[in-house]
């Protein structure tokens, strides 16, 4: 159980690091006062320039990342590796949302939860990106195809680690950073909900 909580820390403090927020600051901004006010990598790419845009993008994803593997690696001789594998995993996306370093303020930690994924749980991440983007074609509204795509993650994570022995542990973990996407999109999906005359 220590393992697995001083991984979810692990994890939480890779995530929390505020990439958009640094990068903004660096240009003489603050990121929860430009645009949408959302500190992630669309909001930077926006107005602050797409150069900066990406290598927010592409921090936020090695965040997940890392904080997965080198869960792993600290505990690779641990029964407990893969529990806390996910736990950082898990931690590093709830960081990204509500970092301590920004007064508990953050992203909607997409980037974040395709990194675990990349590295957890690839074919899984890879069907909810695939999901979305046909979500998104179809339905032309990013926070709802987002939700919906984040709602079938877990199920879709499932399926796939049907074949991975991990299942429980990879639909928790998908779930707690569904439920994390989720949260962080309501206030976009209610200020792009259609209103009724």
């Amino acid at each position: 159980m220590v393992t697995l909580l001083l991984s979810l820390l692990l994890g939480y403090l890779l995530g929390a690091v505020p990439s958009a927020a640094i990068v903004a600051h660096w240009q003489g901004r603050q990121i929860f006062e430009v645009g949408s006010g959302n500190m992630g990598a669309t909001n930077t790419a926006r107005h602050l320039g797409v150069g900066w845009g990406l290598l927010v993008l592409a921090v936020d994803i090695g965040k997940g990342a890392l904080a997965t593997y080198l869960a792993a690696l600290l505990t690779a001789d641990s029964p407990w590796s893969l529990a806390a594998s996910y736990a950082a995993g898990v931690g590093a996306v709830a960081g990204h949302a509500w970092s301590v370093f920004v007064g508990f303020r953050g992203g909607k930690a997409l980037a974040t939860a395709f990194g675990v994924a990349l590295v957890l749980m690839p074919l899984g991440g890879l069907a909810a990106l695939a999901v979305g983007a046909a979500l998104l074609l179809l339905l032309r509204r990013s926070s709802l195809a987002t939700v919906i795509t984040a709602l079938l993650y877990p199920l879709l994570t499932w399926a796939v680690s049907l074949h991975t022995g991990a299942t429980v542990e990879a639909t928790l973990a998908a779930s707690l950073m569904a439920t994390v996407v989720i949260i962080k999109q309501l206030p976009s999906l209610r200020r792009t909900a259609p209103t009724r005359l």
